[in-house]
């Protein structure tokens, strides 16, 4: 992305959009793949993955997460979703920022400069 470009309040909605869809649909599928027992969290400009609590069991009975996810598991879905958003078409022209945060994992719009 240029990180140079035009400023937040300039983004253009449908860039947003296609930043939170690719980055939910990837962490959904992540959450399937590696049966993690965990909530998908998308805010205005931000998706995240977080320990899914109790209720996560009926989702993944065999998988792990519902009170701490693995480190590794963790680091799957962030690099799964960088991933994503550097091969997306048509190509994502904003900033994002895709991180492990330890105990979570967020997609933010924009960065952190």
């Amino acid at each position: 992305p240029d990180l140079t470009g035009p400023k937040p309040r300039l983004w253009e909605d449908a860039a947003v959009s296609q930043v939170l869809d690719v980055a939910e649909s990837t962490v959904r599928s992540c959450v399937t793949s590696l049966q993690l027992r965990a909530k998908v969290i998308r805010k205005e400009r931000a998706v995240g993955l977080v320990p899914g609590g109790k209720a996560a069991f009926k989702l993944a009975p065999n998988g792990h997460g519902s009170n701490k996810i693995k480190r590794e598991a963790l680091n799957e879905v962030a690099l799964s979703v960088q991933e994503a958003l550097r091969t997306a078409t048509p190509p994502i022209n904003i900033p994002f920022c895709a991180f492990n945060g330890g105990r979570d994992v967020w997609i933010d719009v924009g960065n952190k400069a």
